[in-house]
């Protein structure tokens, strides 16, 4: 077969993709057998797989068109699909080898500026949004993540101006208005930010976290009835997005999910990590870090303290690693932050971060820990069964867990309005009742400054007393 007619294949099986997949790949594979080493076959059976959902057989196929042909088109390919393959490190590899190939390809530096700043490298990130905006003035996403970037490190004036360029390229971009309804709402035009929400869902009704953000807004405002009619809309159209469900479920009277969707966690606390510190300690006078380690103390053997194995689970920056570095030999920091374990990372007082779901990391790690740490961890987590038999496998006998909770009566666990659940004593001390776990200290204590004057809470430290 020539290439004209290779060509005239291609185009009859392109025309066949979407109404019989099945076929197309098919008369691809039958292709490739016959042509192994043509990256245009390999590349279009590879982006049929992706578009069927296997992408786990796509990965191969676009790695081997990328070593019989390295451009940087291929390599930048290859980075999306590792990236919809969940595998970002890998991702950025390939976009940096296509840049390496071709340092003006716009295209891979776009994918490059938002999979860094997925990963919470931000300054990396915003340096590539302006290499795209000087080779491509017209880049509306670049604006877009070039806003969403400096939102992320706390500056919304500046993401309102990227917002505002967009916008003139393109003034019903979704991602420019969704962006700027979030940069008005940041700084202090609540009024605004709804306007401009609620022009954006004019154009794009269908939009789910357009009326998610709407949601937010008018919660913020104090609507709570509008809210949740946005949220309930926002379902309507997604099912699936499960911020919009924990919100609506923080908002009526519906059963609490067990705990914050793993997506919502990450989200927030990526977008979170680079102001995290100022806005916890200076803004909210966050007060866990010290009362853990003051209740703590009696309770550790000067003779065996240094020597200690310790987890930080939900370690975020490293505000509560910091007070323990002294007593642990081996200090070892847990979170599903990507932004927050970089932050945790360049303190040098960890000697092992681990990104992880909490639980899951207790559950299948061979390691045991003399003390086990979670501040403010449980106002992200409603039913707290699976965390304590995951904390019971990774104490050794004799071990301690210290923890903080926001404080209710009268009922196990509630998803407040803040989106921060509370904890019971009551229900905590049956927790560690049965799984063996001895009440050593638990203290009243102020977690921080909230919107009605400071947070009533407790620390409470609990010893491992038997292996069961």
């Amino acid at each position: 077969m020539n290439r004209a007619q290779l060509q005239q294949v291609l185009e009859e099986v392109a025309r066949q993709q979407t109404c019989d997949p099945q076929r197309a790949e098919q008369a691809l594979r039958s292709l490739l057998a016959e042509h192994p080493n043509e990256t245009i076959i390999l590349v279009r059976l590879a982006r049929l797989l992706h578009q069927v959902g296997r992408i786990a057989e796509a990965v191969p196929l676009m790695k081997r068109a990328v070593e019989i042909a390295p451009t940087a088109p291929l390599f930048n390919d290859l980075g999306s699909l590792l990236l919809a393959a969940g595998d970002r490190a890998a991702a950025i590899d390939a976009y940096q080898n296509s840049l390496k190939l071709d340092p003006n390809y716009a295209l891979g530096c776009l994918n490059l500026a938002d999979a860094l700043a997925d990963s919470g490298r931000l300054p990396e990130a915003i340096e590539l949004y302006r290499r795209v905006i000087s080779i491509d003035a017209s880049s509306v996403d670049s604006r877009v993540g070039l806003a969403a970037a400096f939102l992320r490190l706390g500056d919304p004036p500046a993401a309102l101006a990227e917002c505002r360029a967009a916008l003139a390229i393109d003034s019903g971009h979704a991602g420019a208005l969704h962006a700027t309804a979030i940069a008005l709402a940041k700084t202090a035009d609540l009024p605004g930010a709804i306007t401009c929400a609620r022009a954006l869902l004019v154009q794009k009704p269908q939009f789910a976290k357009g009326w998610h953000t709407l949601g937010n807004l008018l919660d913020d405002a104090g609507d709570v009835e509008q809210a949740t009619s946005a949220y309930r809309r926002a379902l309507e159209i997604d099912a699936n997005l499960v911020e919009a469900m924990y919100d609506l479920a923080a908002l009526t009277d519906a059963i609490p999910p067990p705990a914050m969707p793993r997506p919502y966690v990450t989200r927030l606390f990526d977008d979170f990590a680079p102001t995290f510190e100022r806005r916890l300690v200076e803004e909210l006078d966050y007060r866990v870090p010290k009362a853990l380690r003051e209740a703590v103390a009696p309770h550790l053997s000067e003779s065996v303290a240094p020597s200690l194995d310790v987890l930080d689970l939900g370690c975020g920056t490293g505000l509560v690693g910091r007070r323990f570095r002294d007593v642990a030999a081996r200090l070892v920091g847990v979170d599903l932050s990507q932004g927050m374990l970089a932050a945790a990372g360049s303190l040098g007082v960890y000697d092992e971060l681990v990104h992880d779901d909490v639980v899951e990391y207790m559950t299948k790690t061979d390691s045991r820990f003399d003390l086990v740490l979670a501040a403010d961890l449980f106002i992200y987590i409603g039913q707290l069964e699976p965390f304590f038999a995951a904390a019971t496998k990774a104490l050794n006998s004799g071990g301690l867990l210290a923890f903080s909770i926001e404080a209710i009566e009268g009922r196990p666990f509630s998803l407040r309005r803040t989106r921060r659940y509370a904890h019971s004593l009551s229900y905590i001390m049956e927790l560690a009742g049965r799984h063996s776990m001895q009440l050593l200290e638990s203290k009243p204590t102020a977690i921080r400054r909230g919107d009605g004057g400071d947070v009533a809470g407790h620390v409470v430290v609990v010893r491992r007393t038997d292996r069961g």
